[in-house]
Order: C-alpha cells, then structure tokens, then sequence
C-alpha cells in the first residue's frame, strides 16, 4: 500500500463525508492493501481523491459563509450600539435647534400679534370722546371724557386678556408639533416609550394689562374771559354807532330839523348805546364760544396724539412681556425634556452594550472555531493535493 493512502483512511475520521464516499474510500484503501491482482487502479484514486477535494471545497465555502455571516465583532458594535447613539444624540441636537428656533419664532409672533393689535386700536381711537371743564372764568380745561374712558378700560382688559391666553395657548400646542417628529424617531429608535411629563404653561402676567391713568392725558388752555368779551364787542359797536351818527344821522336831522345842538347828539348817542350793548352781549358770547372751541380743537389733536403714543408704549409693553414669558417657558420646557431623554438614552445604550458583551463573545469564539475548522480543511487538501494526488498520478502514468 501507497504510505499515503493512510491520509484517505484517515479522511473519514477528520472530515463529515456523507455515507456513499466514506464506503468507497474504505472499500478502495483496503482494496490498495490487499492482494495485487485486487487491487484498484490508480485511475480510480485519482477520482476518488478529485470526488474528495470537491467536498473539501464545498465545505470550506459552507465555513467561510458561516464566518463571514457572524460579522466582525467591532462591526456588530457599531451597527448595533455605536451608531444608533449616534443617532440619538443627533436628535437631541436637533430638538435642541427646534426649541432654538421655536424662540426665534416667537419673536416673530409676538410682533405680528402686536400689530395686528395695534391696528385694532383705530376703533376705539376713532370713537374718543373728549370733555371741557371750565377750570375759570379766563382757563378751560380738555380731557377724556369718563365714560369713554371707562369703556375704553373694559375693552383693553378683555383684549389684552384674549392676548395673553392665546399666547399660553400656542405655546403648547405650538411647540409639542415642532418637536414632534423628533421625539417619534427617538422612540423608535430607544424601542420603548418616552416617560415625558409635559410643562405647565403659567399663566402671562404683565403690568400693561393693568388700569391706565389718563389724568395725564389733559391740556388746560386760557381764553378771553366773558366780560372781557362783551366789553370789547360794546366798545367796538360804540365806535361803529359814533361814526355812523356823525357822518350820517346826525347831518340829516340837522337838514330837516333846520338845527344843530349838543342835545340832538346826546339824543341820538343814547338811543344807540342800548342795542349796542345788547348785540355786544350776544356777540360777544359767540366770540368767546369759538375762541373756546377753536383752543380746543388745537388742543384736542395734540391729546389725541398723546393717547396713541401712550397705548403703543403699553402695547409694546406687552409684547416685550410675552416674549420674555414665551422664552421663559421654553427654556423650562428644553430643560424638563432632557432632564428626562439625555440620562435615558445613556441607560438604553449602557444596557445594550452590557447585554451586547455575551454576544460578542460568543461571536468571537465562534469566528475562531470556524477559522481553525478552515485551517484544519486546508490542511488535509494540502495533503492530499501534495501527496496523495501526486502519488497515484506518479503511478498512473
């Protein structure tokens, strides 16, 4: 028997070969022992040895598939660990970046809101109503009227209340759709719900939605007093009445009375001072009723003028207070939720690591035995390629 024929008997014990070649490899080395005229051809261990190699083959590829399937240990970190961490603290930042944002926005909001505002105020500004109050007999005094003001008042306190429950109102709702998307991929990416308690919006408080002062809002002004008046138009009406007497009536009584006295000048200046004073009297209060009215119409659109600037200030206000109230509550709001993610995400992935650890090590011991499997499969085709092959080849030819 060919020494190396000892590899083929020993095939069987190192390598799973199915039934029909591990009998055939039996039958032909124990046929190779025996008897010379029993025993087979080289030609048919040539075959039998091709017929193992390509079992080697086969198996080899089967290894290596299993090997490669198990994956690198490190790669199966990354993938399984690694990466998905990485994940999670991308959507941190970027829900980070969206309450950010959300800030900016209600920047924005609280502008537009205040305009809009703003622009609600013409109605009432349209409808102001003012009152004069006699301070003296030469001083008049201008202000709002008090049932205007009282009116205005309640509006404002409605408004502005409206104002501040829509801002609490949008800033939940508001801020819960921006954020959304971010914490949905987080749960999925965690496999398991977020425990997320959601933050009180306090109710906006702000010292503009509080009662104004219009005693400010008032202008005392001087006009001519009424006796001064009267006596201005009487003295007036006098010089007109001596002028037209002496120019006029007096020259055509002298021509049909035939006569000139002292006493037909007294006479016809005394029958004139009495409708002199009369129409000096109610000339003279209408004189001063427009004087009145035209200081107050002056005075009217400067305290009109100071209204406007007075309610843009508290409008402004107001404005400045609800940002500062939005920003607030989203600076809580960004704090409760990390409180609430940033220690659970590292909890998942420190628990998936530990749980990972007994996997990988079974992964790596399991790429080990596949690679000394392979490198115990090379061995035996280099034996029967190098010897066993090469002898029965030698014999053959």
């Amino acid at each position: 028997m060919i020494p190396s024929l000892t590899v083929l008997r020993d095939l069987p014990l190192r390598l799973a070969l199915s039934p029909d070649l591990a009998a055939r490899l039996k039958d032909f080395v124990t046929a190779a022992s025996g008897a010379e005229a029993q025993r087979p051809t080289p030609a048919q261990g040539v075959a039998l040895v091709e017929e193992c190699l390509s079992t080697l083959d086969g198996e080899s590829t089967r290894l290596a598939e299993q090997r490669f399937s198990l994956g690198d240990p490190m790669t199966l970190k990354q993938k399984l660990v690694l990466d998905p961490k990485r994940q999670a603290d991308q959507l941190l930042a970027a829900l980070k970046q969206k309450l950010s944002g959300e800030r900016s926005e209600w920047t924005r909001r609280t502008t537009r809101q205040a305009s809009d505002f703003q622009e609600s105020l013409a109605k009432p500004l349209a409808a102001v109503e003012f009152s004069l109050v006699p301070a003296s007999d030469r001083e008049q005094t201008l202000g709002l009227s008090d049932a205007w003001a009282t009116d205005f008042q309640a509006w404002w306190a409605t408004s502005l209340d409206g104002w501040a429950k829509l801002v609490d109102g949008l800033l939940d709702s508001r801020t819960d759709a921006a954020i959304a998307s971010e914490l949905k991929a987080l749960g999925e990416l965690l496999e398991r719900p977020l425990p997320l308690k959601p933050t009180p919006v306090p109710p906006m408080t702000s010292p503009a939605r509080g009662a104004m002062d219009f005693a400010p809002i008032s202008a005392r002004f001087e006009v001519p007093g009424g006796r001064e008046v009267i006596l201005e138009s009487f003295k007036g009406g006098l010089y007109g009445v001596a002028m037209v007497s002496g120019m006029v009536i007096i020259p055509l009584l002298t021509v049909f009375l035939k006569e000139q006295s002292p006493m037909l000048r007294a006479g016809v200046a005394a029958a004139a001072v009495i409708p002199t004073a009369a129409f000096a009297v109610i000339n003279g209060r209408k004189t001063r009723s427009k004087l009145v009215s035209a200081a107050a119409d002056k005075h009217r659109d400067k305290l009109k003028r100071e209204l406007e600037t007075l309610l843009k200030q508290r409008v402004d206000r107001f404005r400045a207070d609800a940002e500062r109230h939005a920003h607030a509550w989203l600076v809580a709001r960004q704090r409760d939720l990390l409180a609430v993610l940033e220690p659970l995400v590292t909890t998942v992935f420190d628990e998936r690591e530990r749980g990972l650890a007994s996997q990988l090590a079974r992964t790596q011991l399991d790429s080990e035995r596949f690679a000394d499997q392979l490198g115990q499969l090379r061995q035996i085709k280099t034996n029967l390629t190098a010897q066993v092959l090469v002898d029965l080849r030698r014999l053959a030819g």
